[in-house]
């Protein structure tokens, strides 16, 4: 349902960092937490995101934008299209205010954010879950999404003992016209480094996936930032 009145959003946290994953490595962000998610991943390192979170109108949070003045704001949780109303809000007034970044939403592709289309000021960072300890990714809806609206990558999250379900996952999607990343899954008590080694390795030997995936470990996990 609509929002009416004064759009609000669910927040657990805010907080300027690097973006540390896929193709916008490296780019100073502004990262913008958003609670709740509708699904109960495993490993998930932000499980402190699945409660409710702090109510913030978008007004406030378009102005904490716009005087932290970042080329990029990473709205991320949780699943933050939860809110795809609110987020459209968000960014309708943003471009009003002439904010001239951009803003990556990241999402675990199982919802279609119809309220997005006519925007042009974001990209999707899509992150269907294909370990074989959980998998949870439609495939018809990962394509509509691809073919509807702005997507930047496809981010597959996997352990080297994943390799299997990887290759799965990216049959049945066939060609798609973005970028598929590999990252691999940062556990604890792990070398992470060592992780990315052997996913790397696992990648290199088999002839279809290096040809259709780039391997793209977590940089903030590497050097031990947020």
């Amino acid at each position: 349902m609509e929002p009416k009145g004064n759009f609000m959003i669910f927040i657990i946290e805010k907080f300027v960092s690097v973006q540390g994953e896929g193709l916008n490595v490296g780019t100073p962000a502004l990262f913008i937490r958003l609670a709740q998610c509708n699904l109960r991943c495993p490993w998930c390192d932000t499980k402190y995101s699945w409660r409710k979170g702090t109510p913030i109108s978008i007004e406030d949070l378009v102005n904490y934008v716009l005087d932290e003045n970042l080329p990029l704001v990473v709205l991320t949780g949780g699943e933050p299209l939860i809110y795809s109303y609110e987020i459209a809000e968000f960014l309708r007034r943003l471009r009003e205010r002439g904010y001239e970044g951009k803003v990556q939403i990241e999402t675990n592709g199982t919802i279609e954010p119809r309220p997005l289309r006519g925007f042009d000021n974001y990209v999707l960072s899509i992150s269907p879950k294909v370990t074989c300890v959980y998998k949870v990714y439609f495939v018809n809806l990962i394509k509509r999404i691809i073919n509807n609206y702005n997507v930047l990558e496809i981010k597959i999250v996997v352990s080297n003992d994943d390799i299997k379900c990887l290759r799965q996952f990216i049959d049945e999607l066939g060609d798609v016209e973005v970028p598929l990343i590999v990252q691999p899954l940062h556990r604890p008590n792990s070398n992470y480094a060592m992780d990315s080694k052997a996913i790397v390795e696992e990648i290199l030997s088999d002839p279809s996936l290096r040809r259709k995936v780039r391997v793209i470990p977590q940089l903030h996990k590497l050097i031990g930032i947020k």
